[in-house]
């Protein structure tokens, strides 16, 4: 005997939910689904998390409801649809992951963009990646180049403009420069007024921080000099600016207040690069490098030891060079120059004072705007009436910033 003959029997009639009704059940549980999940996706940040407790949404969801559709139809004898309403159920909880990553994603690009504008991109990406140092207690010790730049005699030429033209002049500047950065894997850390601190190294590791740094600043001083035709046609200044570079140990990471800080580099050799950008300006140089920074770059660059030189603030004094550019992109002329200012410095160091200042003269005679000579041909005339001690060991000490 079948079931309907049974059911024929038992006066029982198995009663069909019309096709509205099957579209109301199957919005209501899409609704209800829905809600759920999205209410899981926005209170957490944790992907991991939430797909986790979306699927068990969904499977229980589904569980329910077919364990009711099924009491409906075994206790009331109402059939309703499972397979539509299960089906839709799922399509709904697939859209909204969709949605709602599309979103996300959406979100945190503005994010990136916006923030990326007032520190850098990569430390925005680091942030977002593990927003758990996003405190003061985020710091390390790194190896690190560290750059300082300043445009020479701002102060003065800056009192003779208008204040619009002063600020797009400074804004085409460090626009400028702040690419070239950027380029070059570094990260601005700061614009004070006109001056220019950046690293290499951090947030993302780089070996070969040094060579970026040094190959940047390069960049940077030719960038200037081809745009300074047109500022100066436009603004009626001449833009030179000065730089320091340093390379060794810091430390990099938040610093600041609880209720405000910055990720930023500190160290001793962070506070030489400051001061080796000043230092350009008896030399009249442009860009000067230490030590540490020059014995990872020697072969890459083409210098010249300018001096032995103990900034204003140190005691200890530190070899200091002039970079003029990468190996194979100078001309002879400057080998020339390199080459007859080491002889004439090797003189002075021997204390031939008067033998060094003819030295320097006579590379004069050639270069005559070479600013280093001009120095040394001073520097000699004062010392050979004024012999230093005899133990002197060639450092000189300069006595302002």
């Amino acid at each position: 005997m079948c079931s309907s003959d049974l059911n024929l029997e038992s006066g029982r009639v198995i009663k069909r939910l019309s096709r509205s009704g099957d579209a109301g059940v199957a919005l209501a549980l899409c609704a209800l689904v829905a809600m759920a999940v999205t209410a899981v996706w926005t209170a957490t940040r944790r992907t991991l998390i939430a797909l986790g407790a979306t699927t068990a949404i969904t499977a229980g969801s589904l569980f329910g409801f077919w364990l009711l559709a099924r009491w409906l139809f075994t206790s009331h004898g109402l059939w309703i649809g499972v397979a539509t309403p299960g089906l839709g159920a799922v399509a709904s909880v697939f859209a909204i992951i969709l949605v709602t990553s599309a979103a996300e994603r959406r979100n945190r690009r503005f994010v990136q963009e916006a923030l990326g504008r007032y520190t850098s991109a990569a430390l925005v990406k680091e942030l977002m990646e593990h927003p758990e140092h996003l405190s003061l207690e985020w710091g390390e010790r790194r190896g690190m180049s560290v750059y300082f730049s300043d445009i020479a005699g701002f102060t003065s030429f800056s009192e003779s403009m208008e204040p619009e033209a002063l600020v797009a002049l400074l804004n085409d500047y460090l626009t400028h420069m702040t690419d070239l950065v950027l380029e070059h894997g570094g990260v601005v850390d700061k614009y004070i007024g006109d001056a220019v601190m950046a690293f290499w190294g951090a947030p993302i590791p780089n070996d070969d921080h040094a060579a970026a740094a040094v190959r940047c600043a390069i960049a940077m001083r030719d960038r200037c000099a081809e745009l300074r035709p047109g500022w100066r046609a436009r603004y009626g200044v001449d833009v030179f600016a000065r730089a320091g570079l340093s390379s060794g140990d810091a430390v990099v990471g938040n610093m600041g207040s609880k209720h405000k800080y910055n990720y930023t580099v500190m160290g001793d050799m962070v506070n030489l690069a400051s001061r080796l950008e000043g230092a350009n300006k008896p030399y009249g140089t442009a860009l000067m490098i230490s030590e540490a920074c020059h014995d990872r770059v020697k072969d890459l660059v083409v210098t010249r030891e300018l001096d032995f030189l103990a900034v204003k603030g140190k005691e200890r004094p530190v070899r200091v060079y002039e970079v003029f550019g990468e190996v194979g992109k100078v001309d002879a002329a400057v080998t020339t120059l390199t080459t007859a200012f080491a002889a004439a410095l090797a003189q002075y160091r021997d204390r031939d004072f008067a033998g060094a200042r003819a030295a320097f003269e006579a590379i004069l005679v050639n270069t005559p705007d070479d600013g280093p000579s001009k120095t040394y041909v001073e520097r000699c005339r004062l010392l050979a009436d004024d012999p230093p001690e005899p133990g002197w060991d060639g450092a000189w000490h300069l006595k302002e910033k």
